[in-house]
């Protein structure tokens, strides 16, 4: 490891570490209280990226976000710089936790529908590749979820009103962003919008391929209803 690669790596430790060693203050070449004040402020924003990370939760749930975070941080350590990425674990973390903070299911879900507008944000997308027919957004993430909590979301925003429970109903629901608004657009698919989606994900690049794919895969689905799925999924920025 260069020298750089190592000093870097020493300012990693101490930015994540509880307290500052007097090694770190000579390795670093700073005071030890200089030090210690990087190292509280960057602790400062790395545990409040949680409550900003999911903000609709925050309203939903009276979180000690304080206590939340100490508990998070201690089973998934920092191990990134960029803060949002410090949150990923989450949904899994309240899914261990539900019954220490008396959650329901849903509570996890809206979790997972956050940090998906987040990768959906942070994702670069692909130039299109001319040469194929079929291209995706590489922007697209996807959930399969047990409440309707796409429309539970665009509810409450709506009529600010977070008594309102979401519908049970099992769904996949996708997001990708509009490269002409450059804002997340959220859609519910059919099983087939799901098929044709994992197809092109794995390689096929034609309609005619696909069409004998899903044709091996779910006999009896028309030739009509895969093309209108697939122009949907070019409106919904599926596909470019």
């Amino acid at each position: 490891m260069s020298e750089y690669k190592a000093y870097l790596k020493n300012w990693e430790k101490l930015l994540l570490d509880d307290e500052v060693s007097n090694n770190q203050s000579e390795s670093l070449g700073f005071k030890k209280e200089t030090l210690e004040l990087y190292q509280s402020f960057v602790k400062r924003h790395y545990k409040n990226s949680l409550s900003k990370m999911f903000p609709r939760l925050s309203e939903l749930i009276e979180f000690d976000w304080s206590e939340v975070s100490k508990n998070y941080f201690s089973l998934y350590p920092p191990k990134a710089w960029d803060l949002n990425d410090l949150t990923v674990d989450f949904p899994e973390f309240l899914e261990l936790n539900k019954n220490k903070f008396d959650l329901e299911d849903f509570h996890v879900e809206l979790a997972t529908y956050e940090l998906m507008e987040f990768y959906a944000y942070k994702s670069k997308v692909e130039k299109k590749d001319n040469e194929k027919e079929l291209f995706l957004n590489s922007s697209t993430h996807y959930e399969q979820f047990e409440y309707d909590i796409a429309q539970w979301v665009r509810d409450i925003e709506q009529d600010d009103d977070f008594s309102i429970k979401p519908k049970k109903e099992t769904n996949l629901l996708f997001i990708a962003r509009n490269l002409d608004t450059d804002m997340c657009v959220f859609t519910k698919v059919s099983s087939l919008i799901g098929v044709i989606f994992s197809l092109i994900e794995n390689e096929v690049e034609t309609v005619e391929v696909l069409l004998e794919k899903i044709e091996e895969l779910i006999p009896g689905a028309s030739k009509k209803s895969i093309t209108d799925s697939i122009e949907f999924m070019k409106k919904q920025w599926l596909i470019l």
